[in-house]
């Protein structure tokens, strides 16, 4: 009898244990800026779970953009997940992955893969789950992104644009995971997500007003005082003393390019962000800063170096790296203007490429007077040097 008694407390231990297991979740969530995620791990089905919850700024507001979640530490070869909300208010979600970060990632179609989402007056939730043959670690590596442009169409294998902003976090998938405050974490991101992805025309906010400044020194650095400077290059060397002008006008764009980069990272510290250099346009806008200082000494390395020598060759140098310095500053103020909060639309961006267009015939001819620069610089060369004065 008691070896009987003993069995059944045993079985009965069993049992507890087991429903226990069963009840007790485990996963982890986690909430950036604007959303917050949940993945709950089911053995018994060898996958794990997602919710993505997405706040809106207000019931009647529109959602625009799209929201992706990996598992990985980077873009390449990390299992996504990417969804958006259609005109219809229909929720697509898509299923990718990429061989190597930067490149549109493609579709993936797999049955073991499902996904449903829907909207309604607080919350964009999507939910899917994605096979998992082996047990999660307690540090599972995920990346995050979001773009504020909706794809043109509903369908999953639509054209993405470039994110704007991502994060990566790690969760703790072996842990027992707390089920409720998953919608009230979400719910007290709205405002902070209101503040991020809603078009922001505040001017009383220092960090809008900043951004503008920004903007403006780098638009009249890049779109006047450049092209300003290059065409007097261009057209001067046959026509008139070109050199004074072309100098100042650079040195001014230096300055106020300079000026605009800080800017720039003091309005991200105002609003609170890391600044991480995580997006195109950051990384750009350090690589053109960088060549831009590397181009100004070029120019007066080659101007010293052709008034000893009457070489050019340094020149040749200067005068290409110029022209490649523009026309990556026009990529990044397209690049800035994606991440442009006043939610201007593409026109800004047609009336940069506009000018640029008009820029570019301006240069093309003046190449007209290129044979007329090159019988004059020979000229100089056969000529003999004047005698100075005592």
């Amino acid at each position: 009898m008691p070896s009987l008694l003993h069995s059944l407390t045993l079985v009965c231990a069993l049992l507890v244990v087991c429903v226990s297991a069963q009840s007790s979740a485990i996963g982890d969530s986690h909430c950036g800026k604007g959303y917050c995620l949940s993945a709950i791990f089911d053995n018994a089905k060898g996958e794990i779970g997602y919710t993505l919850l997405v706040p809106r700024a207000s019931s009647d507001s529109p959602v625009t953009g799209w929201h992706g979640v990996g598992q990985g530490e980077r873009m390449a070869g990390a299992n996504m997940m990417i969804s958006w909300v259609n005109g219809d208010s229909t929720v697509t979600t898509s299923h990718r992955t990429t061989a190597s970060g930067h490149k549109d990632p493609h579709t993936v179609t797999d049955a073991a893969t499902t996904s449903t989402g829907n909207v309604n007056s607080s919350f964009v939730t999507v939910n899917w789950s994605l096979p998992q043959s082996t047990a999660p670690s307690a540090s599972m590596a995920h990346i995050y992104a979001v773009s504020p442009k909706t794809p043109p169409s509903a369908d999953a294998a639509a054209q993405l644009t470039m994110h704007s902003s991502y994060e990566q976090f790690t969760l703790n998938m072996t842990k027992v995971y707390a089920e409720a405050p998953l919608a009230s974490q979400a719910t007290q991101t709205v405002a902070s997500a209101s503040e991020a992805e809603a078009p922001s025309r505040d001017l009383s906010d220092n960090a809008t007003r900043i951004y503008i400044v920004h903007m403006t020194f780098m638009l009249f650095a890049w779109l006047i005082l450049v092209p300003l400077g290059v065409l007097i290059a261009r057209y001067g060397r046959t026509l008139f003393r070109w050199f004074p002008s072309h100098r100042g006008i650079q040195l001014a764009t230096l300055l106020f390019v300079f000026i605009a980069f800080f800017l720039g990272i003091a309005a991200m510290c105002v609003e609170g962000a890391k600044h991480q250099f995580n997006h195109l346009h950051h990384q750009l806008g350090l690589a053109i800063l960088i060549l831009l200082f590397a181009q100004v000494a070029l120019g007066y390395f080659a101007h010293s170096y052709r008034a000893k020598t009457g070489q050019r060759w340094i020149g040749f140098l200067h005068a290409p790296l110029g022209i490649l310095l523009f026309g990556l500053a026009v990529w990044n103020i397209h690049e800035g203007f994606q991440l442009w909060k006043w939610d201007a639309g593409e026109l800004p961006s047609y009336i940069v490429y506009g000018w640029t267009g008009l820029v570019c015939l301006l240069y093309l001819g003046g190449l007209a007077f290129l044979p007329r620069e090159i019988r004059l610089h020979r000229e100089e060369k056969l000529s003999p040097a004047p005698t100075k004065v005592q």
